[in-house]
């Protein structure tokens, strides 16, 4: 998993959720709904300071970065 991504469009929360439901809808085709919960990234990067986020970036070269395939088609 890689914390660091480039944000190509920025969505608003409304737009998130509603993203947000749609995958659990999918996703609950194959795992039992009571069983399922939803946790936001804000739930947990909001208690992050700038220099956790660092850290958290310092754990990954450019090059591995991208290397991913959402970077490829740039």
């Amino acid at each position: 998993m890689y914390f660091c991504q480039i944000i190509y469009s920025i969505s608003t929360l409304e737009e998130t959720r509603k993203s947000g439901e749609s995958y659990f809808k999918q996703v609950t085709k194959i795992l039992d709904t009571e069983k399922t919960e939803i946790t936001y990234n804000s739930e947990w990067l909001s208690k992050m300071n700038f220099a956790d986020v660092i850290g958290l970036c310092s754990k990954y070269t450019v090059a591995r970065i991208l290397e991913r395939d959402d970077f490829k088609n740039y």
